[in-house]
C-alpha cells in the first residue's frame, strides 16, 4: 500500500504534507520557551497570614505562612490589627515548620490596643525556614455577628544573625465571625433549608410560585442570604 493511501485524508488521518510544517511549528515553540535567555520571575518573600473565620465567641487559631524567604534569616516579624477591642486573648505558638525551641512573643500597641507585633526566634545555630508554617496565632473571637472586614498586616521583616534587616512582603487576610461555623451545624442547618424548602413547596397556595420558582432555585439563595446575612 503506498504512503499516500496510508495517509489519506479522506480517510481521517493526516497528510504527509501537513505533518512536517506542525513538527518545525512546535519545534519553533519550545526553542522560543526554553532558549530564549529570559530570567525566571523574582520570587518574592512573603509572610502570609490566612483568614480569620469561626463562631462568635469561639477561639481560633490563624496560620501563618512563609514562602521564599532568603538563607540564613532568624527572625520573622510583622504586625496585625484585628480593627476590633473585643478580639481578646491572642497569643501566639510555633508552626508545624519551626524547630524545637523556637520562641514567639505578641507584643499589644500601647496607643492602638487592637494592633499587635508578633515576633518569631529560632533557637541559635537553627535557622527560618525557606517555606512552610511558622506560627499559629490564637485569639477569641467577638461575641456577636462580624461580617467580612480586612485585616491590616504590615512592617513584614526577617533578620539575619548579625542584625541585618530585610522587609518582606505580606500577605493580606481577613476577619469573619459567623453564627453557625461548626461543620456538623453547617450540615443541620443546610440540611433543615433544603427540607424547609421542600416542604413549602408542597404547600398548595404555593404552587403556582413553585413551578415559576423552582425549589432548586431557592437552595441556592436561602443558603447564601444565611452567609451574607453572617448566619454561616
Amino acid at each position: 500500500m503506498s504512503p499516500l493511501r496510508l495517509f489519506n485524508p479522506r480517510r481521517g488521518a493526516m497528510a504527509p504534507s501537513l505533518l512536517l510544517p506542525l513538527i518545525l511549528v512546535l519545534a519553533g515553540i519550545m526553542a522560543t520557551g526554553c532558549g530564549n535567555g529570559a530570567e525566571p520571575p523574582e520570587r518574592i518573600p512573603t509572610i502570609d497570614p490566612e483568614n480569620v473565620r469561626g463562631a462568635r465567641s469561639q477561639t481560633v487559631d490563624t496560620a501563618v505562612a512563609v514562602s521564599y524567604l532568603p538563607a540564613g534569616m532568624v527572625t520573622a516579624t510583622w504586625t496585625m490589627d484585628f480593627r476590633r477591642d473585643d478580639v481578646r486573648n491572642v497569643r501566639m505558638r510555633p508552626g508545624v515548620a519551626m524547630p524545637t525551641g523556637t520562641g514567639t512573643q505578641v507584643i499589644q500597641d500601647e496607643e492602638n490596643p487592637n494592633r499587635y507585633t508578633f515576633i518569631v526566634e529560632v533557637p541559635e545555630g537553627e535557622e527560618l525556614p525557606r517555606a512552610g508554617q511558622i506560627a499559629q496565632i490564637r485569639k477569641q473571637l467577638p461575641g456577636k455577628i462580624v461580617h467580612r472586614t480586612t485585616l491590616p498586616v504590615e512592617d513584614g521583616r526577617v533578620i539575619a544573625p548579625d542584625g541585618t534587616e530585610r522587609r518582606v512582603s505580606v500577605g493580606t487576610t481577613s476577619l469573619a465571625v459567623s453564627l453557625v461555623f461548626e461543620p456538623a451545624m453547617l450540615f443541620a442547618v443546610l440540611a433543615a433549608v433544603v427540607a424547609g424548602i421542600y416542604m413549602v413547596a408542597q404547600w398548595a397556595p404555593l404552587g403556582g410560585f413553585f413551578r415559576i420558582f423552582p425549589p432548586l432555585i431557592w437552595m441556592y439563595f436561602v443558603p447564601m442570604f444565611l452567609t451574607t446575612g453572617g448566619i454561616t
